[in-house]
């Protein structure tokens, strides 16, 4: 059933051509964590692809552009925290859903590099996934988590060593609620319900 609403209500939204999401990423210093960032990139591509989604990835310029949504594109910006002592504590990252220029998505890389320890590729890997769930919430446009898969509130320990060659992927509710807010159609009748 999921596949034909997919087929006769989704697919003729993609005639103009593939929605995108630009990811503005700041400059890394240190070269371990460069080397994760960019093997993480991979990752976030993946799981973005089973969405329908293309990923363009950017170095963030000193005054460049915020968070922004526009039918088809959504444009993010993340910012790095190393130094997360008194925020949101447990919390690997956080999202600003409706923000609306500046950074709404910010990693806490500190907390990240304490979680994964020297093991490069499972600090990729959860690098990759603590990011596609932020963005996740920010293409939803709304704050609410799953009780399986990506967007899931808190994964578990077999889950993040898994991470490396088992991708987590958006719900198929998930992935309705982020078409639906990035196609934006003009007909409100076209909107894609969720089971």
């Amino acid at each position: 059933m999921r596949y034909l609403i997919y087929f006769f209500i989704i697919a003729p939204m993609f005639a103009a051509g593939t929605p995108t999401v630009d990811v503005f990423l700041p400059p890394i210093n240190n070269d371990q964590m460069f080397m994760l960032s960019f093997q993480a990139r991979p990752i976030v591509d993946d799981i973005f692809s089973s969405v329908g989604l293309k990923v363009r990835w950017h170095r963030a310029p000193v005054k460049g552009p915020g968070c922004s949504s526009e039918p088809m594109h959504q444009t993010i910006l993340v910012a790095l925290s190393w130094s997360s002592a008194n925020s949101l504590p447990g919390a690997m990252a956080y999202s600003h859903p409706y923000a609306q220029g500046g950074s709404c998505v910010t990693i806490f890389m500190d907390r990240l590099r304490t979680m994964t320890g020297n093991n490069p590729s499972i600090g990729a890997a959860l690098l990759g996934h603590v990011l596609a769930h932020e963005m996740g919430h920010v293409l939803q446009g709304v704050n609410r988590h799953s009780e399986t898969g990506l967007l899931k509130e808190r994964w578990s320990t077999e889950e993040i060593n898994a991470m490396p060659w088992q991708h987590l992927q958006f719900t198929e509710n998930d992935k309705l609620l982020i078409l639906n807010k990035l196609l934006k159609p003009s007909d409100p009748a076209a909107l894609v319900k969720t089971p």
